[in-house]
């Protein structure tokens, strides 16, 4: 299963979303994940801290919004490939 966003459809409601329906069903012994991003990335400034995000179409989605996504996933079955 593929789900592809592109330019108004890449906002973070969207990726966040796609990103929750693609891990619901995840097992280690029958899945492999591939989440690819081809885009702008940036570092930000959150809470006074600058943090590495990925830019889409409505805003900054986070390096800890994205690992926070994973963290139900089983070990091994993620790739992330970024080209930003």
């Amino acid at each position: 299963d593929i789900q592809t966003y592109t330019n108004e459809q890449a906002t973070i409601a969207n990726v966040k979303a796609g990103m929750e329906w693609l891990f619901s069903t995840v097992t280690s012994e029958r899945d492999r994940l591939i989440f690819f991003f081809s885009g702008h990335g940036s570092r930000e400034e959150r809470n006074g801290v600058k943090r590495e995000c990925l830019r889409l179409h409505d805003g900054p989605l986070f390096d800890d919004e994205l690992m926070q996504l994973t963290q139900t996933l089983p070990p091994d079955v993620l790739s992330v490939l970024l080209d930003c």
